[in-house]
């Protein structure tokens, strides 16, 4: 087996034994059991364990994969395309725009003040069917 062929299996194994992991955190909690409780055992800060029980995507393997491509690709962004500011001090992240995550150029530059405001409002438009 060559090693591209060898990473592929392994990241397909590591994806599910992750999934797995969120799977277990999340009929832990529907058991009873406290985030702290859960995160003592699972070696996490309770702040992820509810973030994993949400479904945040940022711990889906796949959703971080797909920002890693957009890096990888395109860089480090260091300006918003909303605001338009170029502050050094800001944090900047690569918002994805609809949904698309595999597809590379469906991703704006944005600080992450204008990144959040995006997100809560595509969140919205899904929520009113919009």
């Amino acid at each position: 087996m060559d090693s591209l062929s060898r990473l592929t299996r392994l990241t397909r194994e590591r994806d599910l034994a992750v999934a797995e992991w969120h799977a277990a955190i999340r009929a832990a909690r529907e058991a009873g059991f406290s985030n702290r409780a859960i995160a003592d055992v699972a070696g996490v800060s309770h702040v992820r364990v509810q973030q994993i029980i949400k479904g945040d995507p940022a711990y889906d393997p796949a959703y971080v994969r797909a920002h890693l491509a957009v890096n990888k690709a395109r860089g480090k962004p260091k300006e918003c395309s909303v605001c338009e500011t170029t502050d050094p001090e800001r944090v900047y992240d690569w918002a994805n725009l609809t949904g698309h995550y595999d597809d590379i150029t469906d991703y704006g530059r944005m600080c992450r003040k204008c990144h959040r405001a995006y997100d809560r409002e595509r969140k919205a438009q899904i929520v009113r069917g919009q």
